[in-house]
Parts: C-alpha cells; sequence; structure tokens
C-alpha cells in the first residue's frame, strides 16, 4: 500500500513539473527548466517500477500517460511563452532576446 501511494505520488509530481517546466523556460530559466525536466524524467521511470513493486495497484497508474503527455505539453506551453515575452528592438536579437551576435555588433567601435 505505501509502495502504490508512492507510485501516484511520482505520478502527480510529473504534473506539477509540467508547470514548473513551462513556467521556467517561459521566463527564460532555461538551467532550471533542465533540471526540472530530469527531475520529472526520473519520476517517470521511477513510479512505474515501484508500481510494480507494490502488491497493491496504484490508484493513478493510468493517469501515467496523460502525466508524461502534461509534462511534454508544459515544454511548448514554456517554448510558446517564452517567445510571446520577446520583443523586438533594434539592438536584441531574434525575437527581441539578445544574442552572442548582436552582443559583438554592439560592443564593437
Amino acid at each position: 500500500m505505501i509502495l502504490a501511494a508512492l507510485a501516484d505520488a511520482l505520478t502527480l509530481s510529473q504534473v506539477v513539473l509540467g508547470v514548473v517546466v513551462a513556467w521556467l523556460i517561459g521566463t527564460r530559466r532555461t538551467e532550471g527548466a533542465a533540471v526540472a525536466l530530469a527531475v520529472a524524467w526520473l519520476t517517470d521511470f521511477l513510479d512505474g517500477r515501484v508500481a510494480r513493486m507494490a502488491v497493491a495497484p496504484s490508484r493513478l497508474g493510468a493517469f501515467d500517460m496523460p502525466a508524461d503527455v502534461f509534462l511534454g505539453a508544459g515544454v511548448v506551453v514554456g517554448l510558446g511563452l517564452a517567445r510571446w515575452h520577446c520583443r523586438d528592438s533594434a539592438t536584441a536579437g531574434p525575437c527581441g532576446c539578445s544574442s552572442p551576435t548582436t552582443s559583438r555588433r554592439a560592443a564593437s567601435p
């Protein structure tokens, strides 16, 4: 019973991490998004293993695939938010974000 509850908690954590990943990508915190995505993949790996070790079936076993899809959707939404938040300007790179090319151009005499 404890293992089944742990498997359910791991599955739910993927949904939470999907929202976190979307927010981190949308606010251009890519390092944090990469860590959150890696943790989400780890929870996806572990929830199935833990559920198979449990004697009792987990309640959210059928929700595992939708949780995976939700995580992927979080990445897509985050990318859309990142693009939406950008503003073009004369000194910025594509979509208003500084790029190495524009930074060098702005710094050269």
